[in-house]
């Protein structure tokens, strides 16, 4: 199980580590169930890591606006275990998204100090 919590601005949040080519970063990143993709990093991050471009799309903001993003490849430490992310490339505070969480369970406890919990679903018999 991957514990986390809420922040100030009662946001869920996890403690996240990324890999790529050049090192591993530790950060906070807010849970954002509105995000599909794996992982929002900065750019400076991203160049920081040597994280490999895997592409470019095309992104529907929460106002409704669009933009474009570069996705690059990386891995997540979540539950002791590395997991394959596409990392958007995205300035600001870092976002984790449903694709990161797929194939996990999530339980926010959305109070003061509340809890923040992901674990792995079982396997698919």
């Amino acid at each position: 199980m991957t514990t986390g919590f809420i922040t100030p601005d009662q946001e869920p949040a996890l403690r996240l580590g990324v890999v790529g080519p050049e090192g591993a970063r530790s950060f906070e990143a807010i849970i954002d169930t509105g995000f599909n993709g794996g992982l929002a990093i900065p750019p400076a991050w991203i160049e920081a890591l040597g994280l490999p471009r895997a592409g470019h799309e095309q992104m529907v903001l929460a106002d409704g606006s669009v933009t474009g993003a570069y996705l690059y490849d990386g891995y997540v430490l979540l539950d002791e275990e590395a997991h394959d992310v596409v990392v958007t490339e995205a300035p600001g505070t870092p976002l984790a998204g449903t694709d990161l969480l797929w194939g996990f369970s999530l339980c926010i406890e959305l109070q003061v100090d509340g809890s923040v919990e992901v674990d792995p679903l079982p396997s698919p018999s």
